[in-house]
């Protein structure tokens, strides 16, 4: 999943969506950081928006994996 994830994420092609579909490459949590370094790097303007979407869904799937695991630590141990 994470070598996938690496090849979905925008690290050359960004600039070769169309806007009608950038949304959908902005759900990529990597995009935000990505092209954060890129604007800092570059001297551009800094895309706050996709950083936004970036943070909300890292803490969300943090949230999400916390609770999980609580969910499924008294058994973890013996599945592994």
């Amino acid at each position: 999943m994470i070598q996938l994830w690496m090849f979905v994420s925008p690290v050359i092609y960004l600039r070769l969506f169309c806007q009608k579909w950038r949304w959908l490459l902005d759900l990529n949590p990597l995009t935000g950081i990505i092209e954060g370094f890129r604007s800092s790097l570059f001297n551009r303007p800094f895309n706050w928006t996709a950083l936004a979407i970036s943070t909300t869904l890292t803490v969300l799937s943090l949230v999400y994996a916390a609770y999980s695991f609580r969910r499924v630590e008294r058994y973890f141990a013996d599945i592994v």
